[in-house]
């Protein structure tokens, strides 16, 4: 999912900047910054390791609502990121490529973290009705988030999951 995350935005780079030949340019002042895929790429990465640490804090804090209150501070994220993009310094096309590039990240990480994409396991791997499941290591098993399992593309129900002792 980080992955679709960070590809999602360049590829809507990819549409403006080489295909359109529109490049996104910010201006402040006499110094002029061009956006490229690197730095899109880049911030893109970090909103979704962000997320997904909002996630993983609020499910070991407050189960019950985490997805829930995950979703609605994402969605309030994405609102506040469109802040910036009504001030001077760029013109409409880089507006409009930066909203796209918002919107795109927030599309895949809302509803992939969100939990409507949590994948389906199979019987034996969820804990209760939290959303976990086993995750094999190296050195022994793991209880880890099924969104890190996910991502990590070590889902197994190999056996049932036990809840860590608090």
């Amino acid at each position: 999912m980080t992955a679709l995350a960070v590809l999602a935005p360049v590829l809507v780079w990819l549409v403006a900047d080489p295909l359109l030949g529109h490049r996104p340019r910010i201006t402040d002042g006499g110094r002029t910054l061009d956006l490229g895929a690197a730095p899109v790429a880049a911030v893109a990465l970090l909103a979704s390791l962000a997320g997904w640490a909002l996630l993983a804090a609020l499910e070991r804090f407050a189960a019950r609502r985490a997805r829930a209150v995950w979703t609605g501070t994402a969605c309030a994220v994405l609102a506040v990121s469109f802040l910036p993009l009504t001030g001077g310094g760029m013109d409409g096309g880089t507006r409009l490529s930066l909203a796209l590039m918002h919107l795109a990240v927030a599309a895949v990480l809302i509803p992939g973290l969100g939990g409507g994409w949590a994948p389906a396991l199979t019987p034996g791997g969820p804990c209760r009705r939290s959303a976990r499941a086993c995750v094999e290591s190296g050195d022994g098993r793991l209880l880890l988030d099924v969104s890190v399992a996910a991502m990590l593309g070590k889902v197994t129900a190999s056996e049932p999951c036990r809840e860590p002792k608090r």
